[in-house]
């Protein structure tokens, strides 16, 4: 008697892999050169002075508005806290006057 081999794929199984494949091959393509253009794009960046410049400046704007935001976060806890003591105090005269 003669075997059957079932270990090749159906034609439209093997259809199937080949257009899995070759999608994956063409992102990985299309990323990999993605990829290289922006670090071409980062290095232009990084010899420019005037984006050097430009990104010192944008740190430090962020840096002083963290020190701000820090500031006005004190401030408000400390009015709070100054209003619960207040309303702590009124609380504490209305009950025994």
């Amino acid at each position: 008697m003669k075997e059957h081999r079932t270990t090749r794929p159906s034609h439209k199984e093997w259809r199937r892999i080949a257009k899995k494949e070759r999608r994956r091959r063409i992102r990985q393509k299309f990323a990999q050169e993605r990829d290289a253009n922006d670090e071409k794009l980062r290095a232009a960046l990084m010899n420019n002075t005037e984006y050097l410049n430009y990104h010192a400046e944008q740190e430090k704007q962020e840096k002083e508005k963290e020190v701000r935001e820090q500031e006005e976060h004190v401030e408000r806890d400390r009015l709070w806290l100054e209003e619960e003591a207040n309303t702590n105090r009124v609380s504490y005269n209305y009950i025994f006057f």
